[in-house]
């Protein structure tokens, strides 16, 4: 998936900027969400939902756990004031949180929250992924904790796109685009259903190495997040430099 967004853009809180963050946020492989400074929800996936103990029913209006389940060490019902969220001081950047079930389940949640936008707007991406397995007690969090850098990583190009109201496009294993936002296409002059099955290397510049190509191809297949700066011409031919980032999305089967 590429997150590219034009160098000089602002972030501003509008009906699209609604639009592709739940477009981005239902791509994320893992539990994802965009919330407000009180914890309202304003975009989230059925993997965040499901790993705070949602039964799928119904959606909740804020980043809170299902019923019957609470915190551990407190025991307590707000998840959103257990991750440490508050407009008065400044948000953990991750944690490993435990939670208990009504039937005694337990869960040890990997949480990475950061702050998109700027300091005046207080919204926030929350990426959660369960790491029960090699998180079974508490002398064993920093254990999980190291385990979660790469999510922290993705989390970090999150709010990248989320920060600047992003032009979204989604490229398939082949490097063939599979979808594009109104704003990418606005800036690339190409409808979305002319970009749908052109290869991605066809709006590069020419001046583009084609060992930069390769140099992504290479970071993205090591799992991680490629960042930069990209020429890309427009269906006019005009030029222009794009910060990119580039997040390798995985379902189960790679």
């Amino acid at each position: 998936s590429q997150l590219c967004t034009p160098v000089a853009d602002e972030f501003a809180l509008s009906a699209q900027n609604l639009r592709d963050w739940h477009r981005l946020v239902d791509l994320a492989p893992n539990g994802m969400a965009v919330v407000d400074d009180t914890g309202h929800l304003l975009a989230v996936n059925d993997s965040a939902l499901q790993l705070l103990g949602h039964d799928g029913l119904s959606r909740p209006a804020t980043l809170e756990l299902g019923s019957n389940w609470r915190t551990l060490s407190p025991a307590r019902r707000s998840f959103w004031n257990a991750i440490g969220a508050s407009p008065r001081h400044e948000v953990r950047n991750k944690r490993v949180l435990g939670i208990s079930g009504p039937d005694g389940e337990r869960r040890w949640l990997s949480v990475t929250t950061l702050t998109i936008g700027n300091a005046a707007t207080h919204h926030f991406v929350v990426s959660i992924d369960d790491v029960t397995a090699i998180c079974t007690a508490d002398a064993e969090h920093e254990t999980a904790l190291r385990d979660a850098e790469q999510a922290l990583e993705q989390a970090r190009a999150y709010q990248n796109a989320l920060n600047s109201a992003a032009l979204i496009a989604v490229i398939d294993r082949h490097g063939r685009f599979v979808d594009a936002n109104a704003p990418f296409c606005q800036l690339s002059g190409f409808e979305r259903e002319e970009l749908v099955g052109r290869h991605y290397l066809s709006l590069q510049a020419e001046e583009t190495p084609r060992t930069l190509a390769w140099s992504i191809l290479r970071t993205l297949r090591r799992g991680l997040v490629w960042r930069g700066q990209l020429c890309e011409v427009s269906k006019v031919g005009q030029q222009y430099w794009a910060d990119t980032s580039i997040v390798p999305l995985r379902n189960r089967s790679g």
